[in-house]
């Protein structure tokens, strides 16, 4: 199962991740409330209806009972942890660019130290929030904008990254990564000694530094790994490197 990040879509898992469906089944849906899950109708995001959809996927795939490896990207690597802490038959974890902030009020100061486009874009403030309400209105529009603010994504992928609401978004932001409820779902995986892979690019401003080192000191089945040349886009920039983690076996 495969989880992609904020305001992303299930196909950043491109096709250099088709041949992990020779292993098994390779199940990468767009989550909740974002690309080919977005509902305009819907106002609760919070994180256990995100539970609950991937719940609802598991038993309508019937996947209830099989061996899990559960990865994520950004925002998806949460999902992943909270989702795997929660199902018994997970086997492994393995998330790409984990933001694994303490509290709320670190996320906000990290993301806010990124750069002016992450404190006017990510965070919630009146300027994101007037700018989602003209991407809904406009979502065509907004697509192509996307496209031309993001040039380093594949055109596809920046079409997709507009299709979502402000209370999608909120959401995600807000329930997953502001969130420390990561450390509880992390000490659940260890107590029942699952694998847990925390890997990263060396250029990734999103991560804290050094935290995934210190979660793997403080939990003995919790790795960790770093692409020396890879940023916040290391599953779609680098995805044999990523593929060859997901196919290793043990911590």
């Amino acid at each position: 199962m495969l989880l992609h990040g904020i305001a992303g879509t299930g196909e950043a898992f491109g096709a250099g991740y088709d041949p992990l469906a020779e292993r098994g089944r390779l199940i990468v849906p767009d989550v909740l409330g974002f690309a080919g899950s977005m509902n305009e109708e819907r106002s609760d995001f919070s994180v256990e209806r995100h539970l609950e959809a991937l719940d609802g996927m598991a038993g309508a795939l019937q996947l209830d009972g099989a061996a899990l490896t559960v990865a994520g990207h950004s925002m998806g690597a949460l999902l992943a942890v909270r989702w795997a802490a929660r199902r018994p038959e997970t086997q492994r974890v393995v998330t790409f660019c984990a933001p694994l902030y303490r509290d709320a009020a670190e996320a906000d100061r990290h993301i806010g130290a990124m750069g002016w486009q992450e404190r006017f874009f990510a965070l919630e403030t009146p300027f994101a929030h007037r700018t989602c309400a003209w991407m809904c209105r406009h979502r065509r529009l907004a697509e192509w904008v996307s496209v031309a603010i993001s040039p380093q994504w594949p055109v596809p992928l920046s079409r997709r990254g507009v299709q979502h609401t402000w209370h999608a978004y909120l959401g995600g932001m807000n329930g997953l990564i502001r969130s420390p409820a990561w450390v509880d779902a992390l000490q659940r995986l260890a107590d029942r000694a699952v694998s847990v892979v925390l890997a990263d690019g060396a250029l990734d401003s999103v991560p804290v530094p050094g935290r995934a080192a210190e979660v793997a000191g403080r939990f003995p089945s919790v790795s960790t790994s770093s692409h020396p040349a890879a940023s916040h886009d290391l599953p779609i920039s680098h995805p044999d490197w990523c593929r060859a983690l997901l196919t290793q076996a043990g911590p």
